[in-house]
């Protein structure tokens, strides 16, 4: 692989990145007010990523509301001592180690941590009704046809040339996405609760704030986690402002690290492998410290 590629790999992946957070403000609705144009939107940037939109934006809800509950999160749920000594060497180095190498596909196949969220299938798990049903199919016929536009693109142009500008791209993107989602998530100092000493203030509270230096602006400061999960209906453009302000009010609540980006993999690697069995108020445990 020439460097050009390398480059132009990493470059069109962290806008993928970008594109994928756009969607996800569409998701919350903080995109526009108007509800038809999130959804559009939200369906642009997401099919192009192959994450089928309203599947997504349930569970994503899922996560914002039981954030940190140790079994009713979506996201990426802490393991428990007794199942983390159960996983296989396989499982441990997938989840711990190669996990930037395909955990986002995994998550929209099967979900994490047993929730079973099949997000390419119009499940009742995710789905309150029949209106959110249509939806997920709705999302799942858009991804159909972007497929069907990639196979096209194969035929005329050939699979190595679809895998090389969009697989290779794609493959930084979902590595970026599984690396912020468990930096956001992930910390010694961050709790998970169980019921009932979990509360929605105490879960949106359980995460922490990190800067990614030059692709902090690319990403639209989705860094700053605190303040959206306290009030994921501030748009991108605004977060870094509403920290600002709410910083003072939170006190020792607002946790940020102060560590690179692969200074936090390296310690949440050696640091945060699973919680207690018992307790309701649980912290990271390891069992190799480093």
């Amino acid at each position: 692989m020439g460097f050009g590629l390398v480059v132009y790999s990493l470059v069109q992946g962290t806008f993928f990145w970008a594109l994928f957070v756009v969607g996800h403000d569409c998701g919350h609705g903080s995109f526009s007010e108007s509800s038809r144009l999130n959804h559009l939107i939200g369906h642009l940037s997401h099919t192009f990523l192959l994450v089928p939109f309203h599947s997504w934006r349930l569970s994503h809800h899922l996560h914002h509301t039981y954030l940190s509950n140790i079994n009713k999160d979506h996201s990426y749920v802490a393991y428990s001592k007794s199942d983390y000594e159960k996983l296989s060497l396989f499982s441990r180095f997938f989840r711990f180690s190669a996990y930037y190498l395909g955990g986002w596909p995994t998550y929209l196949l099967v979900g994490m941590s047993n929730r079973d969220d099949y997000h390419f299938w119009p499940n009742d798990k995710l789905c309150k009704n029949d209106e959110e049903k249509g939806q997920m199919t709705e999302s799942v016929v858009w991804i159909a046809g972007f497929v069907g536009l990639l196979s096209l693109l194969a035929y005329f142009q050939g699979f190595a040339f679809v895998l090389v500008y969009y697989g290779l791209p794609y493959a930084i993107f979902q590595a970026w996405i599984s690396i912020v989602t468990h930096l956001h998530h992930t910390h010694p100092d961050v709790p998970w609760y169980r019921d009932p000493d979990w509360s929605y203030l105490r879960g949106a509270l359980s995460t922490v704030d990190r800067n990614y230096g030059i692709v902090e602006d690319i990403h639209h400061n989705i860094g700053t986690h605190i303040v959206h999960h306290l009030f994921h209906r501030i748009p991108h453009y605004h977060l870094k402002e509403a920290t600002v302000a709410i910083k003072p009010i939170l006190g020792e609540y607002h946790k940020k690290s102060e560590l690179t980006m692969f200074g936090s993999m390296t310690k949440i690697w050696g640091n945060c492998r699973f919680v207690s069995d018992i307790g309701t108020v649980l912290f990271y445990q390891s069992d190799k410290r480093i």
